[in-house]
């Protein structure tokens, strides 16, 4: 029988075609963000900076600057974010907050930070002028104003109410341990012993007495950020700073793999860094949800009354979150395939049915999807032109 080499040479070049353009099976799945609770103004504001061209980390600082600005609120009464939010015992409101560029690999942060609406502004100024990771406390305040922004009052007749209302309480209840005599029944000064171990309370930890945003973002051009910003736990001793400016805890980001960020008792979640885990759990092959229940599950086998949830998104621009011990976790998200933010609501996963089983490891250079199809028609070409 005899072959017409001309059908098999156009098949052949065909195939060549489809190796060097991997075909991208998912359609326009890209730009993405989400953050935590139900703050959309902060989503919107994100998804628009990225439909105007702008990276992933411009559409987190200016989305998280929404919620600064605002302030944002779970309950209007009580902002969960920023200014005018719950103050530290001493009746002081202070700020953390951070962001993380996958793209290159930088995060910056400001803990602590006093008389400073735009938390995560600084951060980004730190990034961007310092060679340092975490600037924290006065000398934070003073970077921030010869950078240009605004020594302001950070409380709100409703914040200072809140404190004097918690000082009618007897300080009750705070975030001493119970080895300081008088802290679970009197405001301080504490007489202070001698140091000895006992077991830590972890103080009270909810949606009304947590105060953070998280966000991640991807961009159309496959650019990842992250990032965080707090006014931390409510009645918090003088100087705290939680997991909310620290890279891997509060958030993270890798251009390799994907993004997360954290809201939870911050203490605790430090000790962890499970935003970091997340990713490395989506870089071992598990999808967003699943690395993040991964991550919370490993905070939860040592603190059973740990309290938290985590967001994470691929560079696919896949998304999933996991919570462990809320009520209702509520996640903020925004894509191509909705004209506006949808909030969505989360049932704590039950740990008994999550195991943390090898996965395969992703590859990492391309997030396009490559079908084996033509590599088969080269080879069916090949052949036959051989013959």
């Amino acid at each position: 029988m005899t072959w017409s080499l001309m059908p098999f040479n156009a098949i052949f070049y065909l195939a060549v075609m489809f190796l060097n353009f991997p075909l991208n099976t998912s359609g326009k799945t890209l730009p993405v963000v989400l953050n935590t609770w139900q703050f959309t103004d902060a989503s919107d504001k994100a998804y628009s900076v990225m439909q105007a061209g702008k990276s992933a980390l411009d559409a987190v600082v200016a989305g998280i600057t929404v919620c600064e600005m605002k302030p944002c609120a779970v309950n209007p009464l009580n902002p969960n974010v920023g200014f005018g939010g719950k103050p530290n015992e001493e009746g002081e409101t202070t700020l953390d907050a951070m962001i993380m560029d996958g793209l290159t690999h930088s995060s910056a942060g400001v803990g602590c930070l006093k008389r400073i609406k735009n938390a995560i502004g600084v951060a980004r100024a730190v990034m961007n002028y310092t060679k340092h990771s975490l600037l924290v406390g006065d000398d934070a305040t003073k970077f921030a104003k010869l950078f240009g922004f605004p020594e302001e009052d950070l409380h709100t007749n409703n914040s200072y109410k809140t404190w004097l209302n918690w000082k009618a309480k007897n300080c009750q209840p705070n975030f001493w341990k119970p080895n300081i005599p008088g802290a679970n029944e009197s405001c301080g000064p504490y007489n202070i012993p001698q140091r000895k171990r006992r077991s830590a309370r972890l103080g009270i930890i909810g949606e009304s007495n947590h105060d953070t945003i998280g966000m991640v973002a991807i961009d159309s051009n496959g650019n990842l950020a992250a990032g965080t910003s707090t006014n931390g736990l409510g009645f918090k001793i003088a100087g705290r700073v939680g997991d909310s400016p620290v890279a891997g805890a509060g958030s993270y980001a890798d251009n390799e793999v994907g993004a997360a960020a954290a809201t939870g008792n911050g203490d605790v979640m430090t000790r962890f860094l499970p935003t970091y885990q997340a990713v490395e759990f989506m870089r071992q092959g598990h999808s967003p949800s699943k690395a993040a229940q991964l991550a919370l599950l490993r905070i939860a086998k040592r603190y059973k009354d740990f309290t938290g949830s985590i967001i994470a998104v691929n560079k696919k621009g896949e998304y999933g979150v996991a919570s462990y011990e809320w009520t209702i976790f509520k996640y903020s998200v925004r894509h191509p395939g909705l004209t506006k933010s949808e909030v969505i609501s989360d049932a704590p996963f039950d740990p008994s049915k999550v195991k943390e089983t090898p996965c395969t490891a992703v590859n990492t250079n391309k997030g396009n999807t490559i079908l084996p199809y033509p590599y088969f028609i080269l080879f069916i070409a090949v052949l036959v032109m051989q013959n």
